[in-house]
């Protein structure tokens, strides 16, 4: 984890400022759902709120219902690596593009993440 983030530090120096906000942003909102998705795996997909037990599904196609958390870890490193050379390869444009989805669709998972009770803190 320490190496990643010594990597996203060294890549995302070689930009504008509005390419470090908007990757920075990006990829603590998939860190923030990394966090979350390694809970729940290491958590065997179960948790308990109220005395009841509730059961969840990994909604993410590539990494299956019930991935391990070794999966989980080896898909979110590399979903961030992939999302910063992605976002430095694309025309200033399409970087726009990029991070308006990559913003929404995380805000989104992390919102349900809340919505079903598993905090961040």
């Amino acid at each position: 984890m320490k190496i990643l983030l010594l990597l996203i530090l060294l890549t995302t120096t070689l930009h504008t400022q509005e390419f470090y906000i908007g990757e920075s942003i990006s990829v603590g909102l998939i860190a923030a759902d990394w966090k979350l998705t390694r809970y729940l795996a290491k958590e065997n997909w179960t948790t308990i709120k109220n005395n009841k037990h509730y059961r969840h599904i990994e909604s993410n196609l590539i990494l299956g219902k019930k991935p391990s958390v070794r999966k989980v870890d080896i898909y979110m490193g590399a979903a961030i690596v992939a999302h910063i050379i992605i976002a430095k390869k694309l025309p200033r444009h399409w970087r726009y593009a990029l991070w308006g989805a990559t913003i929404t669709t995380q805000a989104m998972v992390i919102y349900n993440h809340h919505k079903n009770g598993n905090k961040i803190f």
